[in-house]
């Protein structure tokens, strides 16, 4: 389970990779996309409360929550240090979830 999370990461971050260097013509280094995933992973540490509450509908709105707000963070470190509008943004981040989602269940 847990390998096909990293395997689905990596592909991701390499998506992002070709469509910022090929499609949106800028310099991308693959650590920097490293280094920004990683921190946008740092709020799903805040689904903690949800252990200790019983209740499914409130567990599912707090991951939702979260999930959101990681996806919003990762977008935002893309668009500082890449300096990318906000329909460029989408576009990784679209091209992101399907392509590591399509590609991951392979």
């Amino acid at each position: 389970m847990k390998d096909s999370k990293i395997i689905s990461s990596g592909i991701g971050l390499i998506i992002i990779y070709f469509v910022l260097k090929y499609l949106l013509r800028q310099d991308s280094d693959p650590k920097n996309l490293l280094i920004i995933y990683c921190y946008s992973n740092v709020p799903g540490l805040l689904i903690a409360p949800t252990f200790l509450i019983s209740s499914i509908f409130v567990q599912g709105i707090i991951v939702t929550i979260v999930a959101v707000f990681s996806i919003v963070t990762f977008g935002s470190g893309l668009k500082q240090v890449y300096l990318l509008r906000n329909i460029e943004v989408i576009l990784l981040l679209v091209s992101w979830m399907f392509g590591s989602t399509i590609l991951g269940s392979i």
